[in-house]
């Protein structure tokens, strides 16, 4: 079983490259990134700077979700994303999930 905790601010690369990978099987990926196959960096540079401004809102939390590793994960992304994707070959455990919670203005809780 994973484990929920808030994301650290050294995560966000990686969450940036799951979130490209992920949202490639969105009905709206190819209204969103028409250009995907020639501009992946782009992809994956849009997701982190869109989690970066994230970390910087005092009402978002990011929250992720890891377990343990269980193959190569780069067999199953885009073909486009391999070639960025990085290893986790060595890693005892992978985030798995990504969500971001959002306070409502004047929570107790922002900061």
């Amino acid at each position: 079983m994973g484990r929920l905790y808030i994301a650290k601010l050294l995560e966000i690369p990686r969450i940036a490259v799951i979130a490209a990978a992920a949202f490639f099987h969105s009905k709206v990926w190819q209204y969103q990134r028409p250009f995907y196959i020639n501009f992946v960096e782009d992809t994956v540079n849009y997701y982190y700077n869109f989690l970066l401004r994230e970390t910087r809102n005092p009402n978002s939390i990011i929250l992720i979700v890891d377990n343990s590793f269980k193959g190569d994960e780069r067999n199953y992304v885009y073909n486009t994303l391999k070639g960025i994707y990085p290893s986790m070959e060595n890693a005892v455990s992978v985030i798995v999930g990504v969500g971001i919670m959002s306070l409502p203005e004047g929570s107790n809780q922002s900061g």
